[in-house]
């Protein structure tokens, strides 16, 4: 039944949170090195102990390389912006006529769902958290779209994705 799946399906999310804890930690470990800030919440649980730990006295100035360099790289890497393009090989007239109006779709798309500003983003992301997340999805006026996603947000069975391609993500 409904409620039965329901269930199961609660269950199975409580274990894979339980189960990726560590992940969480992790997360928030390395957010805190990279905004050299206390992160309370951050990645879906308190974490104050930690937090707490390594104060720097507040009149100190300090300065993190790692914010410096994972910066610097997302900035270098995002300043080109690739796309597909379709190509013709000995195509006659109406079929590269389609190609260059496939083109100026995918620019569209691109511009539409605004991919090349959440791209630096998921690229910062992966950089600090180790994974950057963008979803596909349908909007309510039914077109494409992307959205953010926190690697924190996203669950899977380390057994299921053992090979790189969980068939169930939560």
């Amino acid at each position: 039944s409904k409620k039965e799946l329901c269930e199961k399906l609660l269950s199975t999310v409580g274990f894979l949170k339980e189960k990726n804890n560590y992940r969480f930690k992790q997360a928030s470990l390395y957010a805190t090195l990279y905004g050299n800030l206390p992160l309370f919440g951050y990645a879906g649980s308190n974490l104050s102990k930690m937090a707490n730990r390594n104060q720097l006295p507040a009149d100190r100035p300090t300065m993190s390389v790692i914010t410096s360099g994972i910066d610097t790289l997302v900035s270098r890497i995002s300043q080109s912006r690739p796309r597909p393009v379709f190509l013709t090989e000995n195509a006659n007239y109406k079929e590269r006529n389609l190609a260059k109006q496939l083109n100026s779709f995918i620019g569209g798309e691109f511009y539409q769902t605004k991919a090349y500003s959440l791209g630096p983003m998921a690229l910062r992301d992966a950089c600090v958290l180790g994974d950057g997340v963008i979803k596909t999805l349908r909007t309510v006026d039914n077109k494409v779209g992307l959205e953010r996603r926190l690697p924190t947000e996203i669950l899977a069975d380390s057994n299921d994705a053992i090979y790189g391609d969980p068939r169930q993500l939560f």
